[in-house]
């Protein structure tokens, strides 16, 4: 298993857009599904649709950890990651995510999710000390990094609950 070591922020997309992000500064846009097959531990599912028809697959599986954390990532084929859908219970997660070339050489993730009135955005770095004397530009909002209410695998309970109330309304 490799380190993932990565700080996650809430932005406003509509003001950043307007006002700091350049159209060249946008490296590539992605549609994102995520589904979760387990929490405990954390294995989830991933189609990735790089907006010109192609997509990917990937397994991966996660630890524990907020800004630093074991992920084990694989590519799968599509025959594999529509059998395991089969086998997941939970809601499935849809973002599209923007990466944002920052000025020192840094990749920001930005997901826009389409059932959440929130937006978040993620840089990923080589160490801890990159992460801890990073310095987010003004357009970043209120970091989330140890705020477990905006980690992804929550966002699916929240998508499951809302069903639920739905359904319960009917």
């Amino acid at each position: 298993m490799s380190k993932e070591i990565e700080r996650k922020f809430l932005i406003d997309f509509e003001q950043v857009q307007i006002k700091e992000i350049k159209p060249n500064d946008i490296i590539r846009l992605q549609y994102i599904e995520q589904t979760y097959l387990s929490f405990n531990p954390e294995v989830r599912i991933r189609k990735i649709n790089n907006g010109n028809g192609k997509e990917f697959y990937y397994l991966t599986v996660k630890s524990k950890g907020d800004m630093i954390r074991e992920e084990f990532e694989t590519q799968i084929t599509n025959n594999i990651y529509y059998e395991l859908l089969k086998k997941s219970q939970n809601e499935t997660i849809i973002k599209q995510r923007y990466e944002i070339e920052l000025e020192d050489g840094l990749i920001a993730e930005l997901d826009q999710y389409k059932d959440f009135e929130f937006n978040t955005i993620e840089v990923e770095f080589e160490n801890e000390e990159q992460a801890y004397d990073f310095l987010p530009p003004e357009w970043f909002g209120e970091e989330v990094t140890k705020n477990c209410k905006y980690k992804n695998r929550n966002l699916v309970k929240l998508l499951e609950i809302k069903k639920i109330k739905e359904f319960l309304n009917q």
